[in-house]
């Protein structure tokens, strides 16, 4: 029998800290792209947002963040990213892309082993922006 090392779905919250939205936060899966495309698993429905604009992920327990070349940048504690150079997020970062600022809000996974690999489904989740 197969034994498959499984982590529970990693989930984040972001926070907007800056700028007008739908919501004050939302739960996030990780990895989680962000953008206004429609492939999105954030959506944020702003011009100055690229369709993917940016990429959060999971790795090792840690959280990175990558700039997938969008036009407007993405900051990370009010520096501009490279493109398509992960930079470690820690709990409480903040990033900004377009006319939003983020606060990460972070625990890492447990691990449990089990005899299945993970099967996780993620929906879209939208977050519009005010005036």
């Amino acid at each position: 029998m197969n034994k498959f090392l499984r982590t529970t779905p990693a989930m984040a919250r972001l926070f907007v800290i800056r700028g007008n939205a739908t919501a004050d936060s939302v739960a996030i899966p990780l990895p989680c792209l962000i953008g206004r495309g429609r492939e999105t698993n954030l959506f944020v429905d702003s011009l100055l947002v690229s369709r993917n604009h940016c990429r959060l992920d999971l790795f090792n327990g840690k959280v990175f963040i990558t700039d997938l070349g969008s036009r407007n940048g993405t900051t990370v504690n009010g520096q501009f990213l490279s493109e398509h150079t992960p930079v470690e997020l820690s709990n409480q970062s903040v990033f900004s892309i377009g006319p939003l600022t983020f606060q990460l809000e972070f625990q890492p996974t447990k691990v449990d082993h089990s005899d299945a690999p993970n099967i996780n489904s993620v929906s879209n989740l939208q977050l519009a922006i005010g005036n």
